[in-house]
């Protein structure tokens, strides 16, 4: 056995994901809602005997290993690594086929991420940068759990240690860590270092691989920027990365609830003072892929954006994400006087908690904010923009009841009637359709159609002999894999038909292990599908279903080949082939009369 069926022996699928979900059981699946789309009634099934999970509604399917790869957003070999420390399994080595390039850029990172923060606390070098960071109020447990670091002010400092340890020129590069000169400068390397004289933050990825940087500037430079990132590599991914994902993911499924705050600090900051559920964007705005991620792990979201425009536009954007995704936000009011969480935390930790605690719904935060623009008594044109401001995001809204709330809030506060509301609303909304106009598809559509195209009558049928082997003896006289018109189908039955055949008690698990991969998501596909929707006591049911679909199966295959012949003697008729014609007449009757036996 080798390790990846090992760890699969190991790890029942159905406690791996109720790790993650809730799952409910479903005769003998178990069900819950999707993580990987939005949805409202669970389509998202588990089978413990074959270690599967298939959802109906965006079609993701997988193992084990697919859905740790899919749920933390790592590749294969740290989804083998998660699994293995799960089952206890130690890893000899992961194959070398597994993504060479992506495993050296991980011990370049790694390697160069011990060395920044060996620098930091045990060279004379980091000592002004050590200095920075305590007074930042960080203590040096801190420093060393997040693996803070400094990269000294020298053009050539880790690109010569990365050489001097073997690695490739080209790796280093790809890495981020160097780049490569233009010219060629004598007693100089062919590349130099992208940090020099600043602080540093590794970003790591779920599994804690470290995989890119984040420097700040030391010592302020004229046109010199205060931070700069990592550029995108085939480990790092502005847009999918989540700082501090790494350290917050556990409690974060365990409270229920993730902190979206700005900045690196503010998310350390937040950990040191005991809010490790706390994390940020990976410098740049907050993404929809990060939403996704972090949708998977909670659906309750606390925003701490700046409180200026800037991050009252940055709140609006995120929260239509979140809700889109069908999750709920709050947001949370830095207290006065403070530029962000960091600062806060600094100072009183006991005032960031405070302030989480009187976190409010982002519309009421919203509407604050937004009238606290104005001076009372409001002028018409007060309350115009007042409105503009409010009413696109009271829009959003799906709940008809909670809308309506915030109208009737919404007027009293203007002093109008909710009616002209709702149709400054309606104008509000009809605007917004005319420059984001809806698919034309419609998406609830698009999830009821997830089936493959192929999932027809044959398919149901192979999943019902599948479910129900008793009632083979009733169609194997009936059936033959001819009688099928997709190539899956008919290879899938043949191999049944064979399996039947040695007249030995059917294991469905191993038939399928039997399959080929492409198989055997199709077969899970199936299986799944009559497992949900048939129970035990509906075996009598099912045998019904099984001989009306063998009918219709052969009465769909004779009205092909009919039309085949039909086709073929018009054919003959034109090309005036008489003998031909005859021919096609007599195999076309003694089709008839077969079919009349």
């Amino acid at each position: 056995m080798d390790q990846v069926e090992e760890i699969k022996s190991r790890i029942d699928i159905v406690d791996l994901v109720s790790s993650y979900l809730e799952l409910k059981k479903a005769g003998v699946n178990w069900k819950a809602l999707c993580p990987f789309h939005n949805e409202k009634t669970p389509s998202f099934m588990v089978n413990s005997d074959r270690g599967s999970f298939h959802c109906f509604g965006c079609s993701e399917h997988g193992d084990i290993f697919t859905f740790v790869e899919k749920m933390e957003g790592v590749d294969f070999p740290e989804a083998l690594k998660i699994l293995a420390e799960r089952a206890g399994v130690r890893l000899e080595k992961i194959e070398k086929k597994f993504y060479d390039q992506k495993r050296n850029l991980y011990e370049i990172n790694n390697l160069a991420a011990k060395v920044y923060h060996h620098l930091l606390i045990k060279d004379k070098a980091g000592s002004e940068a050590l200095k920075y960071l305590q007074n930042r109020g960080l203590t040096d447990k801190t420093i060393a759990e997040f693996c803070l670091g400094y990269a000294p002010q020298n053009f050539e400092f880790i690109s010569n240690f990365l050489l001097k340890k073997d690695f490739k020129q080209g790796d280093i590069v790809v890495s981020g860590l160097s780049v490569l000169r233009d010219n060629q400068r004598a007693n100089s390397l062919p590349i130099f270092d992208r940090f020099r004289g600043r602080v540093m933050f590794p970003l790591y990825n779920p599994a804690g691989n470290v995989i890119a940087f984040s420097g700040r500037l030391l010592k302020e430079q004229e046109n010199v920027g205060k931070y700069i990132n990592s550029p995108e590599t085939p480990v790092f991914s502005k847009s999918k990365t989540i700082f501090g994902l790494d350290k917050a993911k556990a409690e974060i499924r365990k409270g229920g609830a993730v902190i979206l705050v700005e900045g690196q600090m503010d998310v350390i900051m937040s950990h040191q003072a005991g809010f490790e559920n706390t994390v940020a964007s990976s410098g740049t705005a907050i993404t929809l892929e990060q939403i996704k991620i972090l949708r998977r792990l909670s659906s309750r979201f606390l925003f701490a954006f700046d409180a200026d425009s800037a991050g009252i536009e940055a709140t609006k954007k995120a929260v239509a994400m979140v809700l889109n995704q069908g999750g709920d936000v709050l947001v949370i009011d830095t207290p006065a006087g403070f530029k962000d969480s960091a600062e806060v935390i600094s100072q009183d930790p006991s005032l960031w908690r405070k302030a989480i605690e009187k976190a409010v719904p982002y519309l009421d935060y919203l509407e604050e904010k937004v009238f606290l623009k104005f001076k009372e008594p409001f002028s018409p044109q007060d309350k115009r923009d007042i409105a503009l401001e409010i009413l696109p995001e009271i829009a959003k809204i799906s709940d008809p009841i909670v809308a309506g709330d915030y109208i009737a809030r919404l007027a009293d506060r203007l002093k109008t009637q909710g009616k002209y509301l709702y149709e400054a609303m309606e104008r509000v909304e009809a605007k917004s359709e005319i420059r984001n106009p809806k698919s034309e598809t419609n998406s609830k559509s698009q999830i009821q159609n997830s089936k493959p195209q192929n999932y027809s009558a044959e398919s149901h049928l192979l999943g019902l002999l599948l479910v129900f082997p008793e009632y083979y003896d009733s169609v194997k006289n009936l059936l033959n894999e001819s009688d099928f018109n997709l190539p899956k189908s008919a290879s899938i039955y043949k191999k049944l038909k064979k399996e039947y055949s040695l007249k030995r008690k059917f294991a469905l698990k191993k038939f399928i292990g039997s399959l080929s991969s492409d198989e055997q998501d199709f077969v899970n596909l199936i299986v799944l599908d009559v497992e949900n929707e048939y129970v035990k006591e509906d075996k009598e049911v099912a045998g019904e279903e099984i001989l009306s679909l063998v009918e219709r199966i052969k009465k769909g295959k004779k009205e092909e080949l009919s039309k085949n012949f039909e086709g073929q003697i018009k054919e003959a008729e034109k090309s005036g082939n008489k003998e031909k014609i005859k021919k096609l007449i007599r195999e076309f009757q003694d089709l008839i009369i077969q079919g009349k036996k």
